[in-house]
């Protein structure tokens, strides 16, 4: 497991979480719903909710979409007309299946035939494919008139996933609206969690070391447009 998805895997995160996050939501306990997988919702509602116009007319696709709680979540607060997700693990498919009945799940992005997706959440997605090319012309074809693709990705080459965003644009022609590296915003939430629990108090120290001896490791969040 990287170094930040043991970081959003950790319950302790929601103490403080990376980025500044909008209130919940008090009717429903997304701890109880979603567990660990509650920061993925909360980076997804972050960062969508500046682009959110008629959910309730409007496709979202998650290819990165873990034990898919981040979408069911969404659904359930903002109905979504169709919400599709993609795993490339074959047993978390399954179970996404099983847990959630009204989302489609899917394993391979890359072969889907889905398109016209209003908005895309790409969360650590460029790990997963070994072809970069097909993987970005798919972004772009699955993607509806005016949809939104928004992209979350630790790298530790921020040229390379630079050049991956330069493609989006100039190639294939989306328009890029936000960019931000949220690299000391996670630190600082670790830094903050760290001294209020010992256990990670001893985690964070290990993961410092890490990050102290890669200095170009990034989180990056992109947002483009296709127009």
């Amino acid at each position: 497991m990287n170094q930040y998805s043991s970081f959003i895997n950790s319950r302790n995160l929601f103490l403080h979480p990376p980025v500044d996050f909008e209130d919940w939501n008090a009717q429903v306990d997304y701890d109880e719903m979603a567990g660990a997988e509650k920061y993925s919702y909360n980076t997804y509602r972050h960062y969508i909710l500046p682009y959110l116009k008629n959910p309730k007319e409007q496709t979202i696709f998650d290819i990165n979409c873990g034990k898919g709680y981040g979408l069911a979540l969404l659904k359930a607060e903002y109905g979504f007309k169709k919400c599709v997700g993609y795993n490339s693990v074959p047993e978390l498919v399954e179970a996404c299946k099983i847990r959630h009945s009204n989302i489609h799940f899917y394993r391979d992005f890359i072969m889907s035939k889905q398109k016209n997706a209003d908005y895309i959440f790409a969360f650590n997605s460029f790990d997963d494919y070994n072809n970069k090319s097909a993987l970005l012309l798919r972004l772009r074809q699955a993607l509806a008139d005016n949809g939104y693709l928004i992209i979350v990705q630790e790298t530790t080459n921020i040229n390379e996933l630079n050049n991956y965003f330069s493609i989006l644009e100039k190639t294939h022609g989306v328009k890029p609206l936000y960019q931000s590296n949220i690299s000391s915003d996670v630190f600082t939430a670790i830094e903050r969690m760290s001294e209020k629990n010992v256990w990670l108090s001893r985690h964070y120290s290990s993961y410092q070391s890490a990050v102290n001896n890669i200095k170009e490791y990034s989180i990056i969040v992109k947002v483009f447009q296709n127009v």
